[in-house]
């Protein structure tokens, strides 16, 4: 067994590995994420001639064929071993290619018999954001994923800034709020309590499990105690709040966002500096300052994403898409990005530590244009089943959990940060595999 200095050396050096990254910038990242929906479309175009010779059946070849085709090239960019503007382009080329080459077919049609055997677009942003996400986790502590792509320590656009901010908004698309529901308090405190109370006990879990083991955690993403789960457990709570306000979710999203970056910055910015500072004291506050003090930010999150699925009818556009759908969607994903532009000029970069307003718009902007690319894909796929999108997205939380174990037994058991590239890419892929085959099987979902 490794020797308790060896072991506390080991995970020193891991902490210090994840910290004090500036981050890449807005395009780079844009360019990586939108390598899944045109890999979707062009596997559809495979996975077509698949289906005419074994058939639709789900069976583990098919998975592992979806697996590779849609999201090897992902891996290949997060491990260096192909630069991101090339694998772009390399995708950007071969779409073109095919549409010029291949004869035009009829009007594609959305709205499949049943609506389960379709892989819509909402499914395949939801299910495609959370596989690349969990890539990225157990990446990051390879030396070959470069540092740039890691989390900003205060401002930044790392690519796994996006993280977060991605699941927060792929729960809001499909909230009762987003899916235009406005139902009774009551009808639904039960589910409310059981939901978070499953994510409170998984962060409390973690926590206590990270400080038994020894595990290394990097203070400056939520704190010494705060996690992602309690952060989701927080938001949970957001549908039961609203209750009948739910229509005015976006402007109450708007006022609160505000007043939270208000105060982020009032008095010389003082909130600001108060969060990126490494000081910390005994009290429960000071030393998770970061998932307490980014909390506003996040609900705001929600609540205009959820308000804005709600007016653009998201859930519809899953089934029955039309121009008019088209319009609205581009409309507000080009008037978030105006607003982004504007709040990074005229206040502060993005902060995901903080969860400024920069960052708010950011999020929106990127995963709605992240949204209109799988509006395009899922629409002009040549397969209505991608069997590894629709199994994930039932099991998202889970799968991140699996995730998260996974990652945790990896770290564990080698030592990533000697780890050559050939290696790196055999564990992420063997991972990858995992946590995503065992996924689609899971036979329940919280």
């Amino acid at each position: 067994p490794m020797a308790s200095s060896e072991w506390t050396a080991r995970r020193l050096a891991k902490e210090k590995f994840v910290e004090e990254h500036g981050g890449s910038n807005v395009m780079e990242v844009v360019q990586i994420a939108s390598l899944v929906p045109m890999g979707l479309w062009l596997g559809s175009l495979l996975l077509s001639r698949w289906e005419r010779r074994f058939g639709t059946t789900c069976s583990l070849p098919r998975l592992l064929v979806e697996l590779t085709v849609v999201f090897l090239p992902t891996m290949l960019v997060y491990l260096n071993l192909v630069e991101p503007g090339t694998m772009f382009y390399l995708h950007v080329t071969m779409v073109l290619m095919w549409v010029t080459l291949l004869p035009r077919t009829s009007k594609v049609d959305l709205r499949p018999n049943s609506k389960h055997d379709k892989c819509d677009c909402l499914s395949a942003y939801r299910a495609s954001m959370m596989i690349v996400s969990c890539i990225a986790i157990l990446a990051v502590d390879f030396p070959s994923f470069p540092r740039k792509f890691a989390k900003s320590e205060n401002y930044g656009y790392g690519l796994m800034d996006v993280g977060v901010g991605s699941f927060v908004l792929a729960t809001a698309l499909v909230s009762r709020i987003g899916r235009g529901e406005t139902l009774k308090r009551r009808h639904i405190l039960k589910s409310t309590l059981t939901k978070s109370s499953i994510l409170f006990v998984l962060g409390i879990g973690r926590t206590l499990l990270i400080r038994q083991i020894d595990y290394q955690l990097h203070v400056g993403e939520y704190g010494v105690h705060w996690n992602f789960f309690v952060t989701q457990a927080v938001l949970s709570f957001v549908p039961l709040v609203m209750g009948p306000w739910s229509d005015s979710a976006v402007p109450l999203g708007t006022l609160l966002l505000s007043g939270h970056q208000y105060y982020l910055m009032r008095s010389g910015g003082f909130l600001n500096s108060y969060i990126h500072s490494h000081a910390r004291t005994h009290s429960f506050i000071d030393m998770n300052k970061e998932g307490i003090y980014s909390l506003p930010g996040y609900i705001s999150l929600y609540l205009i994403g959820a308000g804005l699925a709600r007016m653009l009818q998201v859930t519809t556009i899953r089934w029955n898409l039309t121009r008019k759908h088209i319009q609205g969607l581009t409309l507000v994903t080009a008037s978030l990005w105006f607003c982004f532009f504007q709040s990074e000029r005229a206040l502060e970069s993005a902060s995901r530590r903080t969860c400024n307003l920069t960052y708010v718009l950011w999020m929106l902007a990127f995963n709605f244009s992240m949204l209109l690319l799988f509006v395009f894909a899922t629409a002009a796929a040549r397969t209505s089943r991608i069997h590894l999108i629709l199994g994930v997205n039932k099991h998202l939380m889970s799968v991140f959990l699996l995730a998260n174990v996974l990652t945790g037994i990896v770290n564990l058991t080698m030592d990533t940060l000697h780890a050559t590239r050939e290696v790196a890419l055999l564990v992420v892929a063997l991972y990858t595999a995992s946590f995503s085959l065992i996924g689609c099987y899971l036979p329940f979902s919280f």
